[in-house]
């Protein structure tokens, strides 16, 4: 099932969807965030960045809400699984939203008006779980 999309969330919207993590619970988008970079930061030499939870689909499980807060496009399957996500969209959300929050480039009440560079043919802008697999 393919979600529409919302254009332009503002900072605040995105970084306040929750996101479910099995190792520190429920959390605003903010604070998972907050969490990747705290454990990054504190533990460098056992930070793995394909895995800072432990398991390897932590940025699916941004996408996911993202997609189900139709801020990016995303198919899910009959079990609610994401499957394929407009990650282009997703990650340029995601770095513009970390803007805010952290430097200010936009201010947290105003849509983010991304631009995502060099955006290949429709369907090469999509990532799909499987792809995303075998990257690693």
């Amino acid at each position: 099932m393919t979600q529409p999309v919302i254009l332009d969330p503002t900072p605040r919207q995105l970084l306040d969807l929750v996101v479910s993590n099995s190792d520190v619970g429920d959390v605003r988008l903010r604070d998972y965030l907050y969490q990747v970079v705290e454990l990054l930061w504190t533990n460098p030499e056992i930070f793995i960045p394909k895995r800072p939870f432990g398991h390897p689909d932590w940025q699916w499980r941004v996408y996911a809400v993202m997609a189900k807060a139709c801020y990016v496009e995303g198919v899910f399957d009959e079990y609610d699984d994401l499957e394929r996500v407009d990650a282009a969209r997703a990650d340029a959300l995601i770095l513009a939203a970390l803007g805010a929050l952290m430097i200010g480039i936009h201010a947290p009440d105003e849509p983010l008006d991304v631009v995502v560079d060099d955006v290949p043919e429709p369907a090469d802008n999509y990532l799909d779980q499987t792809d995303w697999q075998n990257e690693r």
